[in-house]
């Protein structure tokens, strides 16, 4: 348990110094072979040998792009600026623009099968589908601050994190949002649940807060970088 501890909260943190030193750039690997690499200027890079060699993608757009999520092998989805939301569906191979209203930068997504799914981003933004990206509804996140990373454990169960030490979950798949107390007015970068009970945030300066009822109450473990 310890040691499985240490992996997760390893794997969290480094997510969250991705963020906290400005790097927008996300990487998703759907095994332990196939990973894809999103970044500026519309970029996806994809490898099949575990990140040794990568291959660029073709997405014919030109925006920023922040996140990456695959909720299974073949088919994935990528998030950037002024609201850009690609889908694929051949593994990365091919990469095509799904239309929604919005135009504020997004920073997260997260699918919790091929149709469900979430994308999230600038002044509370947040954004659910129910038929694999081809329509989006706006949530209430209760929240103007920047969303910067949204996590799901199932359809009901999720939560948000961002800017100012937010920290919010839902049970309802997104209908309603409550706010949780993670001790801390810092931004949240990064978020990881192992199961419904264990979990991690950590903040922009690299503290790591745990949980392991499930959110109910956090307590600061370790820090585990610093600039």
């Amino acid at each position: 348990m310890i040691t499985i501890s240490v992996m997760l909260l390893a794997t969290v943190c480094l997510n969250a110094q991705n963020l906290a030193s400005n790097d927008k750039n996300s990487r998703y690997f759907t095994d332990d072979k196939n990973g894809f690499w999103v970044g500026d200027r519309g970029v996806i890079l994809r490898t099949n040998d575990g990140g040794s060699n990568w291959e660029v993608t073709t997405t014919n757009v030109s925006n920023d792009l922040s996140a990456v999520h695959f909720p299974t092998t073949n088919t994935g989805y990528a998030v950037g600026e002024f609201g850009m939301i690609l889908k694929t569906a051949d593994a990365g191979a091919n990469w095509k623009t799904l239309i929604n209203e919005m135009t504020l930068d997004l920073y997260s997504v997260h699918f919790i099968d091929e149709r469900i799914g979430y994308a999230a981003g600038d002044y509370g933004t947040l954004l659910k589908t129910s038929d694999g990206g081809m329509h989006w509804a706006k949530l209430n996140s209760r929240t103007t601050k920047k969303i910067n990373q949204i996590f799901f454990l199932d359809e009901k169960t999720g939560y948000l994190i961002g800017e100012a030490g937010r920290l919010m979950l839902t049970k309802n798949g997104g209908k309603s949002w409550v706010r949780i107390n993670a001790h801390t007015t810092e931004e949240i970068v990064s978020i990881y649940f192992s199961d419904a009970k264990n979990g991690y945030v950590v903040t922009a300066s690299g503290n790591s807060i745990r949980t392991s009822d499930g959110g109910k109450n956090w307590s600061k473990v370790l820090k585990m970088y610093s600039y």
